[in-house]
């Protein structure tokens, strides 16, 4: 093809068709940069398919780990949720005249011990944003939904945090004075019985229950209202884009 070019130019030069030779030329210049465009253009077109599956990629993997999550926290939920209940149980315990029977205290207790924090898998998530892979995603609600995502998270920490904080200072040491935990451990049989009348029948006891509910309710609260709800709301904007990116 260069040949053919250089052929006729040198045809019209030989020919003396000056005037005809700077059209032809100019052609071929504009003919240059039409096919630089071009090529421009599809080096651009092809960069942005291959940002489009890397991006649907990301929402792929971000998808199952939020799903993972999910189900992680819905079973810390569920801890939270005994361990209020129970530190509920206990505050009625405070407002009746009649001592819990043995077998209601042991569950209070039981529930009172059972508590576990919600520890989100990360890795994809902080692989993306560490890298800046998360800019790809085209859609920016998706992207401000996982950053407020995080805050939520740090928030949950800090609430968890608070609680078992007022539990270890607070709550624990009533038990260890006042309950023989070897009642759950059915290889040993503790010479101790509870002492229900020290549990409830102290002011300082009563004030340290009444302000763990607060604690253990917040945190319930913002489990399911503040990274469930988020989470879930995560899920629905990348299902959202994934099937608009299905339709293009």
């Amino acid at each position: 093809m260069i040949k053919f070019f250089r052929r006729v130019r040198q045809k019209l030069l030989t020919e003396n068709k000056f005037s005809k030779y700077l059209i032809y030329a100019m052609g071929e210049i504009v003919l240059v940069v039409i096919g630089i465009l071009l090529a421009l253009q599809i080096n651009t077109w092809n960069e942005e398919r291959k940002d489009q599956k890397e991006a649907h990629k990301i929402l792929l993997q971000l998808k199952t780990e939020f799903e993972t999550n999910n189900d992680l926290v819905d079973s810390s939920i569920e801890f939270h949720r005994t361990r209020l209940n129970a530190v509920e149980g206990f505050i009625d315990g405070f407002g009746t005249t009649k001592n819990l029977d043995a077998d209601s205290l042991k569950v209070l207790v039981s529930g009172l011990g059972s508590d576990w924090k919600y520890e989100p898998i990360k890795n994809i998530i902080e692989s993306v944003i560490s890298s800046g892979k998360i800019n790809l995603i085209e859609n920016d609600s998706v992207i401000q939904a996982i950053r407020y995502w995080g805050t939520a998270i740090n928030k949950y920490n800090d609430l968890y945090e608070s609680q078992d904080e007022l539990y270890n200072k607070n709550i624990l040491p009533i038990l260890t004075d006042n309950y023989p935990f070897f009642e759950f451990d059915p290889k040993h049989k503790s010479k101790f019985e509870a002492n229900t009348y020290a549990i409830f029948n102290n002011l300082k006891n009563e004030n340290s229950f009444l302000l763990i509910a607060k604690e253990a309710d917040l945190l319930l609260y913002w489990t399911e209202e503040g990274v469930k709800a988020q989470q879930d709301k995560i899920l629905a904007k990348i299902d959202l884009e994934l099937n608009e990116m299905a339709g293009e």
